[in-house]
């Protein structure tokens, strides 16, 4: 349960965690109590993964907000129907290889 939000670190999309983003993020956390967790999104944990980045982060009260894609209306049906035409498509430009 969030309390309250204490900071925000704002990164561009698909922003590459370097070893200095990491030691600036760990030396704000620790200008507050150590009972602040560090939240992210899925997304940007799996860019935390970086086996440079991964030594920094040990022993981090560090999550993640989980993402899941939802279609609105009947943008699935006709997303599905795109990705069949198109994956047709390929297979019949193969055949006449």
């Amino acid at each position: 349960l969030i309390s309250h939000i204490v900071s925000t670190e704002v990164t561009p999309d698909h922003h590459l965690f370097s070893t200095q983003d990491i030691r600036d993020i760990v030396k704000v956390w620790k200008g507050f109590h150590q009972d602040v967790a560090l939240i992210t999104t899925e997304k940007d944990a799996m860019r935390l993964q970086q086996p440079d980045l991964l030594p920094l982060l040990v022993g981090l009260p560090l999550y993640y907000i989980p993402i899941q894609a939802v279609f609105h209306q009947d943008d699935e049906r006709r997303f599905n129907e795109l990705i069949k035409s198109k994956v047709l498509n390929i297979l019949h430009d193969k055949n006449k290889l």
